[in-house]
C-alpha cells in the first residue's frame, strides 16, 4: 500500500468508529478522504474521482463551511475548473 492508500485506511476506520454520530470531525474526516480519493484519481484510478465528489459533497452537505475550504484548497486545485466540482461547491 502507499500513503495516500493507507490514509484513506485511517480515514474509513475513524469514520467507522463515530457509529453513526455525525459532527464536525465526521465531515472533516469525510474531506479528507475526498482529498486522498483525488489524488488517487490524478494518479490514474478512474474510479476515485467520483468517491472523491462523493466525499466531498457528503462533507459539505454536513458543514456548508467545507465549500470555501475546498475553493481554497492546492488540494483540489487541479480540479478547480471540472463543472462536476464547480457543482458541488457553488450549491446552495
Amino acid at each position: 500500500m502507499n500513503r495516500t492508500t493507507d490514509a484513506i485506511s485511517v480515514l474509513n476506520k475513524f469514520l467507522q468508529t463515530k457509529n453513526g454520530e455525525v459532527d464536525k470531525d465526521y465531515a472533516d474526516a469525510l474531506y479528507n478522504r475526498a482529498s486522498y480519493h483525488l489524488t488517487q484519481s490524478l494518479e490514474g484510478d478512474p474510479q476515485a474521482k467520483d468517491l472523491a465528489y462523493r466525499d466531498l459533497k457528503a462533507s459539505i452537505d454536513l458543514r456548508p463551511e467545507n465549500k470555501f475550504e475546498a475553493l481554497q484548497d492546492p488540494d483540489f486545485e487541479p480540479v478547480a475548473r471540472d463543472p462536476e466540482f464547480r457543482k458541488i461547491v457553488e450549491a446552495r
